[in-house]
């Protein structure tokens, strides 16, 4: 996906540190939603969540979650980088 904008290649990716989410996302630090289009960030999915009929993903609070039909949640992250992230147990 970079290397489509010619940027140059990331060797490693991490979580967030709980410094650079309080300072770069508004709300409270570890209820932030997964979907970073609406910070202006890269979305990574890993393809196993897309095989999922039903999702239950993080509303950006502590207190609320949002259950998405798999169709609901391919739309909300329809620019998202898509990729195998994980490796299954």
């Amino acid at each position: 996906w970079r290397k489509k904008r010619k940027e140059k290649a990331i060797k490693k990716i991490d979580f967030a540190s709980e410094s650079w989410m309080k300072k770069n996302i508004p709300g409270k630090v570890g209820a932030a939603p997964p979907f970073g289009q609406i910070f202006k960030l890269a979305t990574f999915v890993d393809n196993i969540l897309l095989r999922q009929p039903k999702l239950i993903v993080n509303a950006g609070d502590y207190n609320f979650s949002l259950k998405l039909i798999k169709s609901s949640f391919q739309k909300a992250i329809k620019d998202a980088i898509k990729g195998s992230f994980s490796k299954a147990k």
